[in-house]
């Protein structure tokens, strides 16, 4: 049977709990502390998706290192009194005391999947020396495609002016013609995951890929950083994961596609064991 990721909160600098979910490392330790970072359509729990699929925190803490999801502001219990004010600014200032409290004094390995990508940008910008290496997963940075514009448009207009900064999620109601082979079972536990717990998300988190690209800073990022797209990915406009690459100032990264993936690779069979097998030969090279 699979571990259950242990919940804890940590307190961010503003006093807001924040959920972690953690998995040591299992066997030979590569002394390495990764942190995940989810983005807007869903929390934490994707990066644990159920078996036949690769769960990317088992596989990592299989791997030997120490792993933790984080649930961001404005989702399940992390839950803020205004989603507009959840961006990737204020999840950038939740990393930093995320990574004091999971590696006090050590660098931190971080992850993060779409708009999730750009609040780890900012810290790896603002905090380099606490960020061993980093990897973004199907992040926007220029421009979104046509299609992911009027899902985008349609879903930012859900928004009651006088109402807590909440827009409705509909993102998983369509999955089957975006996605690479999957598993009934584990589409099945997406969808019923985001019906009971991410029905309505921050509008915050969806107005940062609106405004590309001034929510990714990549030319002031100097960590060894990962840019992983794949190759049937709706969200990123053409060619957006070459223009990421290129504006990002470390000399230190890579720009890897995954053939036949979606957006939502976690989700996919063979999506899910290629970026999980890619994360973990990412983080395991020497700090640079």
């Amino acid at each position: 049977m699979s571990p259950t990721p242990l919940r804890q909160q940590i307190a961010a600098a503003d006093g807001q709990p924040l959920e972690v979910y953690s998995l040591p490392a299992a066997g030979t330790s590569s002394g390495r502390s990764v942190l995940l970072v989810h983005g807007s359509g869903c929390g934490w729990e994707y990066w644990d998706a159920p078996a036949p699929a690769t769960g990317i925190m088992r596989y990592l803490s299989e791997r030997g290192h120490a792993v933790f999801a984080l649930q961001s502001r404005g989702y399940g219990d992390s839950a803020v009194a205004d989603g507009r004010r959840v961006n990737a600014a204020s999840i950038a200032d939740d990393l930093e005391a995320v990574c004091r409290a999971i590696a006090p004094g050590a660098s931190v390995c971080l992850a993060g999947h779409s708009s999730g990508g750009y609040p780890v940008m900012k810290f790896a910008a603002r905090q380099p020396e606490r960020v061993a290496r980093i990897a973004v997963l199907g992040m926007p940075f220029r421009a979104i495609s046509a299609g992911f514009a009027g899902y985008l448009a349609m879903t930012l207009a859900s928004l009651d002016p006088a109402g807590n900064g909440y827009v409705e999620n509909s993102h998983h109601r369509d999955l089957a013609s975006r996605i690479g082979r999957s598993h009934p079972a584990v589409m099945e536990w997406y969808r019923s995951l985001v019906e009971r717990r991410y029905r309505r998300i921050p509008a915050g988190v969806l107005a940062d890929v609106a405004d590309l690209p001034s929510a990714a800073q990549p030319e002031a990022v100097h960590a060894a950083t990962m840019v992983v797209q794949g190759q049937l990915d709706h969200v990123p406009a053409a060619g957006d994961g070459a223009a990421l690459f290129e504006a990002i100032a470390s000399c230190d990264k890579s720009l890897v596609t995954v053939p036949g993936s979606w957006h939502l690779p976690f989700l996919e069979i063979e999506g899910s064991a290629r970026v999980a097998a890619l994360l973990d030969a990412w983080f395991r090279l020497p700090v640079t």
